[in-house]
């Protein structure tokens, strides 16, 4: 043994990863890595609020790194970590690459191997394929995928280096150029790196870099979509790299290799500890010995970009000073400038405070002894806001605050029961969340030991995740609708003028017509979770689409000028593992709305096609003009079953 610590470091690009970022920063802390240092590379879906708020804490060294014209983004990332890191010895690997140190536990003893004239050590890839998983499915990597390819298969010569700082002038992809130092394999040997980082021979006796380079089909489309890191933004080839043969080049499943699944309740813990850590901070918390003459807070809307974490459940909050100017008391000064709330609501509250040091009437604080999860709402509310917004912020502050109470204003419970009847308790209590229920009778300022607000702020995967657990733990009730139909006909926009020819097509297909308006918030869950197929015009009630199991097929139709919204539900169903399609339909009905909400005639033609094409509905050896003329006939058919109404139940509302 040469030292008995040698500090290191691991470095990864990363884009749109938010899926993964937390078991590949789990892993390589339990390697025992001093430093892991992330570049976030343009990424659009809330991980650089992650990766932030987990620098925060210590827990790694994060820069956001866009894309520049003319400039590899992943090789000026390294050469920047190769500059900053304060490590010894520092690995570059991809988010989706897991070093398996073959005999070793942690990686101080790994690179005691090596004698101290080393400067760089080459470790083999090993390509794990699909194993068979076509679609995402929310567990950890290292325990989806166990099946990959032999040793000796060419794509495995590609090695990741680990470089001494030192001895490095320049790096790679895969290799490092070095200034002095010999390059060396995991067993010691000297070996020489060819053109593209390939090794002559491949060695996994010691180590090897397991790369998940595929995972699942679905999940392969989004890696191709987010582009190739060690491309310029302009380069021609930047979203063209990944098609022809690459697939099944990399889709190799010939060997088990199950070496990384002991690493399942180890990662699992460091996961869940990260999370304790990240969730808890900057969360400020608002007591009354916060202030001495126990002033309320003042709670409003935390900003959206804190709001796309859910590592990051923050508010900010003010209190008037001996000059009655409003202060900052949590939360960054700069963030105010940036929530949903008017000068005139900052205004009001100020003046009312003023009233009150002069015997007027004033704000009285809402005193709370345990933490609160505030449910608020600006501006419109939709079902979708609710369910994907809302509900899963509450569920996350209830699991690292399980006393905390549900704070809700009486306005806002006017709003809810007007629209949806007893709908938002249902869910309350569907997910466990009304055994607390507190309601402010006006609007009384919130003070409590801390505060979670829970606004309809934008889909969150990460938020997701515990809601769809806390659901799928629950045993299904009714008896299962294999292929459902949800109709809009009680809606008052958005609705398919030629549904009595959808449905008679559908109804023929198998299919079950259901109202969402009709049935109990947990027979709407269990219908999207037993249903094999959904067929569905745009509108909130596709925000069950969260819960659908892996494979199930969701079929959108959306009026043609209203494409744009396509994304909302086609990230759900990825989320949930089923497959996305769209029908786009032509416009019908009141000029007066906006071309998205107006109504739509569906072309029942297409959406036969798409059924066809999916197997859904059996395509006919040949279909005459006449059966043609008969599906497109406008004569109306008979009415769908609807499922039957159940007294007090709540509604999927419009979007």
């Amino acid at each position: 043994m040469y030292s008995p610590h040698i500090r290191t470091a691991v470095c990864a690009i990363a884009k749109n990863e938010s899926m993964y970022i937390e078991e590949w920063v789990a892993y390589y802390q339990l390697l025992g890595f001093d430093e892991i240092l992330i570049y976030s590379n343009d990424s659009t879906d809330g991980s650089q609020a992650t990766l932030d708020a987990m620098q925060t804490q210590g827990l790694i060294v994060y820069r956001d790194w866009p894309s520049v014209p003319g400039a590899s983004p992943q090789l000026t990332a390294y050469r920047d970590a190769l500059g900053r890191t304060s490590a010894e010895w520092i690995l570059f690997v991809d988010i989706d690459e897991f070093l398996n140190l073959k005999s070793d536990t942690v990686v101080s003893d790994f690179l005691n191997r090596f004698a101290p004239d080393v400067g760089a050590v080459a470790i083999n890839w090993k390509v794990f394929g699909t194993s068979g998983n076509a679609y995402f499915e929310d567990e950890l990597i290292t325990t989806r995928f166990d099946r990959a390819a032999a040793r000796d298969y060419h794509v495995n010569r590609h090695c990741k280096t680990f470089s001494k700082v030192v001895c490095t002038g320049d790096v790679h992809i895969h290799r490092s150029f070095l200034k002095s130092g010999a390059y060396v394999d995991t067993l010691g040997r000297p070996i020489e790196i060819e053109r593209n980082g390939f090794t002559r021979s491949v060695v996994h006796a010691v180590a090897q870099v397991n790369h998940y380079v595929l995972k699942s089909n679905q999940e392969f489309q989004q890696k191709r979509e987010r582009g190739n890191a060690n491309r310029p933004p302009e380069s021609t080839d930047k979203y063209a790299g990944r098609i022809g043969t690459y697939f099944a080049d990399h889709d190799r499943n010939e060997t088990i290799d199950r070496d990384l699944t002991v690493f399942r309740g180890a990662i699992r813990d460091r996961i869940d500890r990260n999370r304790r850590a990240t969730r808890r901070h900057p969360i400020e918390a608002t007591t009354y010995e916060s202030f001495e003459d126990r002033e309320p807070a003042f709670v409003h809307r935390y900003p959206v970009d804190v709001a796309g974490t859910s590592r990051r459940l923050r508010v900010d909050t003010l209190r008037l000073d001996e000059d009655g100017v409003a202060r900052h008391v949590g939360g960054a000064p700069a963030s105010f400038n940036h929530v949903a709330i008017s000068e005139n609501d900052l205004a009001r509250w100020v003046e009312k405070r003023a009233a009150g040091r002069s015997g007027e009437s004033a704000l009285a604080p809402f005193p709370v002894a345990r933490p609160a999860i505030l449910f608020l709402s600006y501006g419109y509310l939709n079902f979708y806001r609710l369910l994907i917004g809302m509900i899963p912020r509450a569920i996350l502050a209830r699991e690292s605050y399980p006393d905390a109470v549900v704070v809700v204003r009486q306005d806002m419970l006017r709003h809810l029961e007007a629209k949806w009847g007893d709908l938002f308790f249902d869910m309350l209590r569907y997910f466990g969340l009304e055994r607390s229920l507190m309601v402010l009778p006006g609007e009384e300022q919130v003070l409590a030991q801390a505060i979670f607000c829970a606004s309809k702020a934008s889909c969150i995967a990460e938020a997701l995740h515990p809601m769809r657990r806390c659901a799928l733990e629950r045993p299904p009730s009714g008896e299962p609708a294999r292929r459902v139909f949800i109709s809009r006909s009680l809606a008052t926009a958005r609705r398919i003028v030629n549904e009595d020819q959808v449905t008679a097509l559908l109804t023929e297909a198998g299919f079950v017509t259901v109202a969402m308006e009709r049935i109990p918030f947990e027979e709407q869950v269990a219908l999207f979770r037993q249903a094999d197929v959904i067929v569905a015009p745009h509108g909130s009630a596709l925000a069950h689409t969260v819960f659908t199991k892996r494979g199930a097929v969701v079929v959108e139709l959306m009026p043609q000028k209203a494409r744009y919204r396509t994304k909302m539900y086609g990230e759900l169903a990825a989320l949930s593992g089923a497959v996305h399609h769209v029908v786009g339909c032509e416009e019908a009905g009141d000029e007066g709305l906006s071309p998205p909400n107006r109504d739509m005639r569906v072309d029942v033609g297409v959406l036969k096609a798409l059924l066809q094409t999916l197997q859904i509905v059996e395509a006919p050896a040949q279909e005459t003009p006449a059966a043609a003329a008969v599906l497109a006939s406008p004569e109306p058919a008979p009415p769908p079953p609807v499922a039957a109404a159940s007294a007090g139940a709540g509604a999927a509302a419009s979007a």
